[in-house]
């Protein structure tokens, strides 16, 4: 709602400006709330890795987001960056498993509980900021509203991820595995509406917006709760770089993918029948994370003071 009004009354930069105040917010609330580091504790900083992976990653997120612009991947102005990108990830992950104090510790990826639920953030985050592209549009190309109403009418979806509170407490008593799937089918369910090409009334489109909403939010929890069973409080940094990588990455992916389909749906089609086309892909990438969902603990790992599991099995077998 706040992008909406922002676009409408005021340049399209201040979606960019209005980072700032918050940042520097947070930046004094980090220096005032968080507790430093213990004298002696401190972890040096991995200069190489930070050299390789932050480059890298800036550069494949500049290359996807590219793509819907070029209308397609075999251009030189994605392909570079993308291959650079590639190449420098690469890089760090060669060096990240041969130095003993690493940026981000790849080893993690060997438990196969918190690997499941990596791959569930990718394909979560790739559904979430897919729905970020259509959906505006959406209402906009498709239904006639202006900037500032195509905010308001996305209302619903905030709504939707309120009501979602409730799904981490669900994830850490009954386990991340059962709620990932029932968020699945939310949020599939939610995008239902949206890929019929007939008429569709505005209520059912708001209902649809509040399913899509709990399921993308419960999801998101849901998956957290998977990631961070049965790893050690101190690798806890590094889980948290490498879920958030995975999340930008993959709706980066899945960005550019619905970017390229709509770009060619809207060349042959009816705009109606094009977004009706394209949401019927984000409906088939919603569905794929079935498959790591299916690897996320099934029950609920608890830990003793002495931080030793019962309750569950990690890996869900």
């Amino acid at each position: 709602m706040l992008g909406g009004l922002i676009v409408g009354h005021l340049s399209w930069r201040w979606i960019f400006f209005v980072n700032v105040p918050i940042c520097a917010a947070a930046i004094v609330a980090a220096r005032r709330g968080l507790p430093a580091d213990p004298p002696g504790t401190r972890p040096r900083l991995d200069g190489i890795g930070l050299a390789l992976l932050s480059p890298g990653l800036a550069a494949l997120v500049y290359g996807l987001s590219r793509v819907g612009d070029l209308g397609g991947f075999g251009r030189a102005e994605v392909l570079v960056p993308l291959l650079g990108g590639a190449a420098l990830v690469a890089g760090f992950a060669r060096h990240a498993v041969r130095t003993s104090a690493p940026l981000i510790d790849l080893r993690l990826f060997a438990d196969r509980g918190f690997a499941a639920a990596t791959a569930s953030l990718a394909l979560t985050g790739l559904g979430l900021f897919s729905s970020m592209l259509l959906l505006p549009l959406y209402f906009q190309q498709v239904r006639g509203a202006s900037v500032i109403m195509a905010g308001l009418l996305l209302a619903p979806q905030g709504l939707g991820s309120l009501l979602a509170r409730a799904a981490g407490a669900a994830a850490d008593r009954i386990g991340p595995r059962p709620v990932l799937l029932a968020a699945i089918a939310l949020t599939a369910l939610g995008t239902v509406p949206f890929a019929l090409a007939g008429p569709v009334s505005g209520g059912l489109l708001a209902a649809a917006l509040v399913l899509r909403g709990l399921g993308l939010s419960s999801a998101n929890l849901a998956v957290m709760v998977g990631a961070y069973q049965g790893i050690d409080r101190a690798r806890v940094p590094h889980a948290s770089g490498i879920t958030r990588i995975a999340q930008q990455v993959g709706g980066s992916f899945g960005t550019a993918i619905l970017a390229v389909v709509l770009e060619r749906q809207l060349a042959g089609h009816p705009a109606g029948v094009a977004y009706a086309h394209t949401f019927t892909w984000s409906l088939a990438l919603t569905v794929i994370a079935v498959v790591p969902a299916l690897l996320m603990p099934r029950r609920a790992v608890h830990r003793d003071h002495n931080g030793l599991s019962s309750g569950g099995v990690q890996t869900g077998r």
